[in-house]
């Protein structure tokens, strides 16, 4: 039933910000196999739904109601922490003292309602925060602290570029999801994506959209050949190499088409700077097109350009 309320979610937001690719969104995470086979038994579906939610609410302007949405969600699991972390990075660069006052009364109501039932309280609260440092996919430890600062620098860069849309900071959102895929999650959990798939389902950003389909398809390919060979039958071990490189690969070749595509592109604006319209030397109608098209490019990769608030 979440599953079919996370799609609903996507499809409100999606029918106000692009409404052109609404069904292309649901698409995007209500038929990638990890949400349809594995989404039904996890908890990370509940932590989707919540951030929907805070998403949808932030759409049709329920600020403060998003905030104890995405406060909601951040409990179920901490994947959704740097998305908070994102948001309020933004909003401190905007300098919201107000809402972030606001923010931060909401977010400790929210914390007392759901650790004071339990008799441990907030000793609870501690123990599950404690599990931030447990993470780091499946970088070797000595590498991990620096898996970590390279992350958080990340999302301290993604929160300063935000300049107050919910486009933009959706797609910062998509951006941080995924790199989180990449550096913070473990192969053979490709349910920790589903987070990824739900912001990139409503970030309406292509290339995101590819690399969220090619990072499942890894994660789900290793995911699904571990979970089902068992010490009694054994599958084959088709992986001669490491999961996280059978992991990675992928990604990798997508890594250096995305930059084939770029050398390309640029290579041709610069032909059509070269020459005139009369095939002289000299800047012709396209002159700076190669450049700003680069602008656009770099721009949209760490929180997209800048657009007004709706």
């Amino acid at each position: 039933m979440l599953n079919l309320g996370a799609v609903g979610l996507i499809w409100v937001v999606l029918r106000r910000l692009h409404p052109g690719v609404a069904v292309a969104g649901i698409a995007l995470y209500g038929l990638n196999p990890i949400v349809t086979m594995q989404g039904q038994s996890k908890t990370d579906t509940v932590m989707a739904f919540f951030l929907l939610a805070s998403i949808a609410l932030l759409v049709t302007q329920h600020r403060r109601s998003a905030v104890v949405a995405l406060v909601v969600s951040m409990f179920v699991k901490l994947i959704t922490v740097p998305l908070a972390a994102v948001f309020w990075v933004r909003e401190l660069r905007l300098r919201r003292w107000s809402h972030l006052a606001v923010d931060g009364i909401a977010a400790g109501v929210v914390v007392f309602a759901l650790y004071a039932p339990f008799s441990r309280g907030f000793e609870l609260l501690f123990d599950n925060l404690g599990m931030l440092g447990t993470g780091g996919g499946s970088a070797p430890d000595i590498v991990r602290p620096i898996v970590f600062l390279v992350f958080a620098l990340f999302i301290l860069a993604v929160g300063l570029r935000q300049e107050g849309s919910t486009e933009q900071l959706l797609r910062g959102w998509a951006l941080v999801s995924l790199v989180f895929g990449v550096l913070l999650s473990r192969p053979g959990l490709s349910w920790y994506l589903i987070v990824a798939l739900a912001v990139v389902a409503v970030a309406a950003e292509r290339r995101m959209a590819v690399a969220a389909v090619v990072l499942t398809f890894s994660s789900f390919l290793v995911s699904s050949w571990t979970m089902m060979a068992s010490a009694r039958y054994p599958l084959p071990d088709i992986f001669e190499v490491p999961r996280p490189i059978v992991f990675v690969a992928p990604l990798a070749v997508l890594a250096g088409l995305a930059m084939a595509w770029r050398v390309w592109h640029h290579r041709l604006h610069h032909n059509d700077n070269g020459f005139g319209a009369n095939g002289s030397a000299g800047p012709g109608p396209g002159a700076g097109m190669g450049a700003e098209a680069d602008r656009q490019l770099a721009g949209s990769l760490v929180g997209g350009s800048s657009e007004g608030s709706r």
